[in-house]
C-alpha cells in the first residue's frame, strides 16, 4: 500500500514538473532577441554574470558582519540597540537591495529592456548615495535626522545628497565623486523617459513587444558601456565603504568579494573608460583597402565623430567599405 502511494505521488510530481516546464516555455519572452545578443556578445554577458556570481556568499556574510559591527564600538555592552539608528544595519539593507538590483538589471538588459535596465541602475546609484549620506551623518551621530533611516519616507533631495557626499574626502580624493555625478545624470535621461531614450527610438519594433524588437547594436553597446561604468563605480564605492568598516571576523571576506567582482569586471575596462569619456567607441581606426586609415569615435548620443585635422574625403566605394566595416565593428564583442 505504501509503495503504491509513493508511486502515485511520484507520477503526480512528474506530471506537475512537466506542466511547470511547459509553462516556463509558454511564458518565455524575447527568446529570439536574447539568442541574438548572446550570439554576438557572449563575452559581455558571461562577464556580467561572472561578476555578479562572485557575490554568491554576500547575503550570509553581510548579515553576520552587521550584527557583530552593531555590537562593537559605542554599542559594546548596551542592552538595547535601535536598528534604524545603526549605520551597519542600514548598510546591510541597502547593499542587499543593490545586489538584487544588479541581477534584475542584467536580466532586463539581456532581454532587450535597455531603458528599464538603466532605470534600475539609477536606483542603485540612489541607494549608494543614501548609504554614504548616512555615513556622513553617522560621523556626527545624527543618522536619525534622515527620514529614510527612520523608515518614514523614500530617498529625498538626492541631488543635494550627491553634493554632500561628493565633498567627502574619501570619494573626492579617489575621483569617485565626479564619476557619480556624471553617470547619475546619464541614467536620469532613461528614468525620466527623455525622447531620445525611449524604446521606440532605440529598438524599433517589427514584431510584438513580447517577441523580438528590431535589433540595434548601438543601443546594446550604449547600455553595456553605461551599465559597466556604473557597476565599476559602485563596486569601488562599496569596497571603500568596507575598507572603513569596523573590523569583524567577516569583514575581510566581504572585502574579498568586491575585489574579486572588480577583477572580473576588469575585462570591460575599454568600454568603461570610453563611456566615462562620453563615448560608445572612442578613437578607433578602420583601415580601408585603398590604404586609408580612418580615425573615428561614436558618442553616447550615438553621433559619429571623425576627429582628424583634415576633412575626410571618400569616394563612393570607400564610403561603402567604411560603412560596412563600421557595422561589423558594432557587432564585435570584447576580446
Amino acid at each position: 500500500m505504501i509503495a503504491e502511494e509513493m508511486n502515485v505521488k511520484t507520477l503526480d510530481q512528474q506530471k506537475r514538473s512537466e506542466q511547470i516546464d511547459q509553462l516556463l516555455n509558454e511564458l518565455d519572452i524575447r527568446r529570439g532577441l536574447r539568442r541574438k545578443v548572446f550570439y554576438l556578445y557572449p563575452n559581455t554577458f558571461r562577464t556580467l554574470h561572472s561578476t555578479l556570481e562572485a557575490a554568491e556568499d554576500f547575503d550570509g556574510l553581510i548579515q553576520l558582519h552587521s550584527v557583530q559591527a552593531m555590537h562593537s564600538g559605542k554599542n559594546e555592552g548596551r542592552q538595547v540597540i535601535y536598528f534604524n539608528e545603526e549605520l551597519s544595519y542600514n548598510a546591510r539593507l541597502i547593499l542587499q537591495e543593490v545586489i538584487d538590483d544588479y541581477w534584475a538589471c542584467c536580466l532586463c538588459f539581456q532581454n532587450g529592456f535597455t531603458k528599464q535596465a538603466q532605470a534600475i541602475m539609477r536606483s542603485t546609484v540612489e541607494l549608494l548615495t543614501q548609504l554614504y549620506y548616512l555615513k556622513y551623518l553617522n560621523e556626527s551621530g545624527s543618522v536619525v535626522s534622515d527620514s529614510w533611516a527612520l523608515g518614514t519616507r523614500g530617498i529625498e533631495k538626492l541631488t543635494d545628497k550627491i553634493a554632500v557626499v561628493g565633498k567627502m574626502p574619501s570619494l573626492k580624493k579617489s575621483g569617485l565623486a565626479a564619476r557619480l555625478t556624471f553617470l547619475y545624470d546619464k541614467l536620469c535621461t532613461s528614468t525620466h523617459s527623455r525622447k531620445d531614450r525611449l524604446v521606440a527610438e532605440n529598438l524599433p519594433r517589427a514584431e510584438r513587444a513580447k517577441d523580438m524588437p528590431s535589433f540595434e547594436p548601438l543601443e546594446i553597446l550604449y547600455t553595456r558601456g553605461l551599465l559597466c561604468s556604473v557597476l565599476d563605480l559602485e563596486l569601488r564605492m562599496i569596497q571603500q565603504y568596507f575598507d572603513e568598516e569596523p573590523e569583524t571576523i567577516w569583514v575581510d571576506q566581504l572585502r574579498s568579494i568586491f575585489r574579486n567582482m572588480l577583477t572580473v569586471l576588469g575585462r570591460m575596462q575599454t568600454c568603461i573608460q570610453s563611456a566615462e569619456k562620453g563615448y560608445i567607441i572612442h578613437r578607433e581606426h578602420i583601415a580601408l583597402s585603398t590604404g586609408k586609415q580612418i580615425l573615428y569615435s561614436i558618442t553616447l548620443e550615438k553621433k559619429l565623430e571623425l576627429p582628424g585635422r583634415k576633412k575626410l574625403k571618400l569616394n563612393h566605394r570607400e564610403a561603402k567599405e567604411f560603412q560596412d566595416k563600421l557595422e561589423n565593428r558594432l557587432v564585435k564583442d570584447i576580446e
